[in-house]
């Protein structure tokens, strides 16, 4: 995760430092999702999809093919959940991180749920890892790129700036 600025007011710095913390787990988590949906996809159609057998041989995968995936998610969760206001007189500091880490998780795995069923999403997650580091694999990153930049309506958010 490249912890930057994203979009005006991105300054929680605790939010991304539990992000960064969880982006490992994340990416295993995007992957598996999509995975397991291809999978069942391939199933159902009985279509011998040939990435299917180079799914079951990847053990690990380059960080890199899904970091703009986790960064724009990640970006589009901070936006959502910025702080409005002051913080109660009573919130326990301490507290925050373990709070973060609950929103951050269950956010991503309700999107995941969603983003599942999104063709478009599935294969090119697959493809990305796939074919990482190659031609067919750059071309599906930036596939995700431009859907979740029209998925989230972020159109307006400078490229500039992170995502």
């Amino acid at each position: 995760m490249i912890i930057g600025k994203s979009f005006k007011n991105d300054i929680n710095e605790s939010l991304k430092n539990i992000q960064h913390e969880f982006y490992d787990r994340s990416l295993s988590l995007i992957l598996a999702v999509a995975k397991n949906q291809y999978i069942i996809a391939d199933s159902i159609l009985q279509a011998g999809h040939p990435n299917i057998p180079l799914l079951d041989k990847i053990n690990s995968f380059d960080h890199r093919t899904l970091q703009d995936t986790h960064d724009i998610m990640a970006a589009v969760f901070r936006y959502r959940h910025q702080k409005s206001g002051q913080s109660n007189l009573f919130d326990s500091p301490e507290d925050e991180p373990i709070e973060y880490q609950k929103l951050w998780c269950d956010w991503l795995n309700d999107e995941l749920s969603s983003l599942k069923d999104n063709a478009s999403f599935v294969r090119n997650v697959i493809e990305a890892v796939v074919h990482s580091n190659k031609d067919e694999g750059y071309a599906a990153e930036g596939n995700l790129y431009e859907f979740l930049v029209g998925y989230y309506s972020i159109e307006e958010w400078n490229r500039n700036l992170g995502i």
